[in-house]
């Protein structure tokens, strides 16, 4: 029987997009990877009118999806939940958008989950506490 990493690890295999959103405080980072269809990831940054402009070039997409799949995100929480009274902390927030439409989406509050900060230097971003 599969397990839960290797069933989503599969599915990765057909992303058409994948967002990734964290703000520390008041920073804001929205990057976006789109799957071009010929064996490629590019990457946008979304700007404050919501306009998606290229970020770090094109990547292969085996490559990338190396990356991703060392980070276990099937095993993910949907959501993370930190403890105790933060006033103005970490948000986040990832949504993986499949070839047949489906998405999924985690979330966190000051906690994330293991690897996180791999994830963010995957997305090329350094914005995490």
């Amino acid at each position: 029987m599969k397990r839960k990493t290797e069933i989503f690890n599969e599915k990765m295999e057909n992303f058409s997009e994948i967002r990734f959103t964290n703000t520390v405080w008041e920073l804001n980072v929205n990057v976006v990877a789109k799957a071009d269809g010929e064996g490629g990831v590019e990457l946008f940054r979304k700007n404050f009118f919501g306009e998606l402009l290229p970020y770090g070039g094109k990547i292969d997409k085996r490559e990338f999806l190396e990356g991703f799949k060392k980070l276990s995100v099937g095993n993910w929480k949907k959501t993370y939940k930190g403890k105790g009274k933060i006033v103005n902390g970490q948000e986040w927030q990832l949504e993986i958008v499949f070839g047949d439409g489906s998405l999924q989406r985690f979330s966190g509050e000051n906690e994330c989950p293991p690897d996180y900060f791999e994830l963010s230097r995957l997305f090329r971003t350094s914005l995490a506490v």
